[in-house]
């Protein structure tokens, strides 16, 4: 008995020891593919020595592994990386198993029909709520301008890939000053009487830049909330939350939120916030399905930033959500300020601005929806250009 004991002890080991490392090696590899996307995606979107942009880029990343090595090639607008490790075993050594040796690659193409870096993108992407399906690209009004919005955007463009007859919107009152906005159907609802300037029907749009590009993260053990949040001051943890939050106003003062940097994952969550602040630098918000939402009321104050070190999770995402997800909607009603920073990506979101809607976005501003509906603006926004993806004109291509 003591002798099959110990061979069975060895064949246990062995499979936990796989596991353990394997896993470990998985981590390194996931990381790595993510640096290396983004490496590329950062030199195809300048022409400033691309080469050297990537090397340093990836060069700044840590990993739990040995013998890092990247290498990057240039052809034409096109930047092709390479990366290699080995990550040293633990358990498995027992059975000889000394290393997992790594290898990932990756590819950006600049260029597009973007002449400046893209801000703004929906996809226009029509849903069959009864197939509960998706088709590319057939959605009427996927941009809808009313009277209300003002927006400074003049160093970037607008993209609508929808095909579908009345594409885009554009009413009189409104104010839009971007150095393009690009839409790839012919027919337009244009009753701005030509005081939106650069408007390109039967244009050659980008296409989505991080379309299976965004891998989900884990869903945790639920942080709920035991009860609704009145007025005071809130420090949120990274996790998974689940079920309703309120965050209301007392005596008209509205909760001051503190978000600690890293990833908030929503699941089956959905959150309604009236008035008070958020702030948080550093922080990746999540939704696991078209349950979850975040919908801002009564004059919010936001100030928040996605983190911009390529070791992080999601370098460069403020905001995403699980591909494939049945259409829901997101609305923003009113905001005091907001300083944003970061890309929102939320392809099967309908999203909408609603009342005044105040938006400064100094460091890098990339919004990707399904469709846009824009009521009331007051937004100056710069293009999206620190780590985590390309500007709008590169896209990768792997």
């Amino acid at each position: 008995m003591a002798a099959l004991f110990a061979c069975a002890l060895v064949v246990i080991m062995g499979f936990l020891g796989l596991a353990v490392d394997y896993n470990h090696a998985s981590g390194v590899k996931a990381n790595m593919q993510a640096t290396l996307d983004a490496a590329v995606l950062a030199a195809a979107s300048s022409t400033n020595t691309p080469t050297t942009i990537a090397e340093n880029y990836f060069n700044a990343a840590k990993f739990n592994a040995q013998s890092v090595n990247a290498t990057f090639s240039v052809t034409g607008n096109k930047v092709t990386g390479t990366a290699t490790a080995t990550v040293n075993t633990s358990f498995l050594k027992v059975l000889n198993l000394n290393k997992f040796d790594i290898k990932v690659e990756s590819t950006a193409t600049g260029g597009g029909s973007a002449a400046s870096p893209l801000c703004i993108m929906a996809l226009g992407n029509k849903w069959n709520s009864t197939t509960k399906t998706w088709t590319t690209g057939k959605m009427s009004s996927a941009l809808n301008v009313n009277s209300g919005p003002a927006i400074e955007a003049g160093k970037c463009e607008i993209h609508v890939l929808s095909t579908a007859g009345g594409a885009a919107m554009f009413n009189a009152g409104a104010s839009l000053n971007f150095s393009k906005i690009c839409i790839a159907s012919t027919s337009i609802n244009d009753n701005s009487n030509g005081a939106i300037k650069n408007i390109k029907t039967s244009c050659a749009t980008n296409s989505d830049p991080y379309a299976g590009k965004l891998t989900s993260p884990k869903v945790e053990t639920c942080i709920r909330a035991l009860k609704p949040y009145e007025g005071g001051t809130v420090d949120f943890e990274p996790g998974t939350y689940c079920g309703a939050f309120n965050l209301n106003s007392k005596n008209g003062v509205g909760v001051k939120a503190t978000f600690k940097p890293g990833v908030y994952v929503f699941s089956n969550s959905s959150w309604v916030v009236d008035g008070g602040t958020w702030t948080g630098d550093g922080v990746t918000f999540y939704f696991d399905d078209d349950k979850s939402s975040i919908q801002f009321n009564s004059g919010m104050t936001l100030n928040i930033a996605a983190p911009t070190s390529a070791s992080a999770a999601y370098p460069g995402v403020l905001m995403f959500e699980r591909a494939g997800l049945n259409k829901s909607s997101l609305t923003f009603n009113d905001s005091n300020s907001s300083t944003l920073s970061g890309v929102i990506y939320l392809p099967s979101r309908d999203v909408t601005f609603n009342s005044t809607s105040n938006i400064t976005a100094t460091r890098s501003f990339q919004l990707i929806v399904n469709s846009l509906m824009l009521n009331a603006a007051n937004w100056t926004i710069a293009p999206y250009s620190t780590s985590g993806g390309g500007s709008g004109n590169a896209r990768l291509t792997n």
